[in-house]
């Protein structure tokens, strides 16, 4: 049985994005939340239930940085 684990992506390409929640699911995680592409769209989504929050470094007009 899959442990859930509620997470915030922010991930520009949705290849990566995939990949990222593929290796979730195959190290027995059940992912539950949301992948955002903006700053506007990841502080919308912060909450503090999430378990995780994963980000890409470079964004277009945001950053893995910034958004920490």
């Amino acid at each position: 049985m899959n442990r859930p684990i509620r997470y915030l992506l922010l991930e520009d390409d949705p290849g990566d994005a995939e990949l990222v929640l593929y290796q979730l699911r195959k190290q027995g995680f059940d992912p539950v939340g949301h992948h955002v592409l903006t700053e506007e769209d990841f502080v919308a989504h912060l909450q503090p239930d999430l378990d995780i929050i994963l980000s890409d470094y470079s964004l277009p007009g945001f950053s893995g940085l910034r958004a920490l």
